[in-house]
């Protein structure tokens, strides 16, 4: 009997587990969705393996969702048996299973441990360092094979991982949502929370300090524009210490301020003048998407999936070239009969992303996979 059959006609519990948990699009897709599904009344979980913020981690404690953080020390294998503890202990009837090592530790209980859960996997991004090692192709269609639902954030991140692991892969495309509320009705930072003098024009970014993220050359484009453009950017990262060392290298370190992770991000984007995100690859942009329901001018790469969001309403750039990314946000900051048009225009586009709806596919992805996995064939 799996666990969806002992559970029935009960709401299946859930657990989503994910490498770790800040202020990026995936994880505050999986803190807003577990917060949302123990309203619904889920038992839900999320199991963190490494790095949690704080801030993150009390507002979804404060919601009543139950937070399991593995520890630091170990490494793979030991957190692998804890993981297997952990879900033998409260036999989830849903794995959730998001990013890399995640996508991987839940693959492995399936075939080691005989796990029987419905298993579903999210896939956030085009952007997957693996792919360039094509040896691993053969392992990878195993792993997303072992997952019962794998779920693509958008169109081109769907085409991207079919390239990779080919059609056989069942999946289906869940855009990501956001509160717009939220940002609409936010108000500015106070004065003097971010370093800007009278005539400065504020450039925002959010995210976490990845590679893809691109933010050297977001950098260097400061050495195309006056002097009154500054920067500032929100998040976290490896790529810190690279980010600061462009900063030094263009002779724009004055003219950069690094905010580290930040809580309140629609305080932020109203305090800025232009948002910019000129990633190498993105799955869809949901800090994108944020700056337009915030009433931002929107600077983006010209990349599959977030072209596909904000395209239209935008000022898309060359995310390699930084005299573009210059020239893009030279744009979205001139006022102007374009710059309001698109701005409105963007507004529009952000409500076709509701959070509420996307939370609710996610859910009859759920039931479904359950009932199907409860019933006379299952799936083995």
């Amino acid at each position: 009997m799996t666990t969806c059959e002992q559970r029935r006609p009960a709401l299946p519990k859930v657990f989503h587990v994910i490498g770790e948990i800040g202020h990026g699009g995936a994880e505050l897709l999986v803190a807003d969705l577990a917060i949302w599904l123990d309203g619904r009344g889920y038992e839900t979980h999320v199991v963190v393996l490494g790095y949690a913020h704080d801030e993150v981690l009390a507002r979804v404690g404060r919601s009543g969702v139950a937070m399991h953080r593995l520890s630091y020390s170990g490494g793979l294998a030991r957190k692998l048996f804890a993981l297997k503890r952990l879900l033998e202990q409260h036999k989830p009837g849903v794995v959730h299973a998001h990013l890399f090592p995640a996508l991987y530790m839940v693959a492995a209980l399936r075939w080691l441990a005989g796990i029987r859960s419905v298993l579903v996997y999210t896939e956030h991004s085009t952007f997957n360092r693996r792919r360039g090692r094509r040896w691993l192709r053969w392992l990878e269609r195993a792993v997303y094979r072992s997952y019962h639902q794998v779920i693509c954030v958008s169109e081109a991140v769907r085409c991207a991982l079919m390239d990779w692991v080919g059609t056989r892969q069942q999946s289906q495309v869940i855009e990501n949502g956001i509160d717009t509320s939220r940002f609409s009705t936010a108000g500015g930072w106070q004065v003097g929370m971010i370093n800007r003098k009278p005539g400065d024009i504020v450039v925002g970014a959010v995210g976490a300090l990845r590679p893809e993220k691109n933010y050297p050359r977001l950098v260097e484009a400061l050495r195309h524009l006056p002097p009154n453009f500054r920067l500032v950017v929100a998040g976290g990262g490896a790529e810190l210490e690279t980010i600061q060392a462009a900063c030094a290298a263009h002779g724009v370190a004055d003219r950069v301020q690094m905010l580290g992770i930040v809580g309140d991000v629609p305080g932020l984007l109203k305090s800025i003048d232009v948002y910019a995100l000129v990633s190498l690859a993105e799955g869809f942009g949901l800090s994108a998407l944020e700056a337009l329901a915030s009433g931002r001018p929107v600077v983006y790469a010209a990349v599959p999936g977030l072209s596909d969001v904000v395209g239209g309403c935008g000022f898309p750039v060359d995310p390699t070239d930084p005299s573009s990314i210059a020239k893009g946000i030279l744009a979205a900051a001139v006022p102007g009969a374009d710059v309001v048009d698109r701005i409105a225009r963007g507004r529009i586009v952000a409500e076709r992303y509701v959070f509420e709806r996307m939370a609710r596919r996610y859910e009859e992805v759920y039931l479904s996979a359950c009932s199907l996995l409860a019933g006379p064939a299952g799936r083995e």
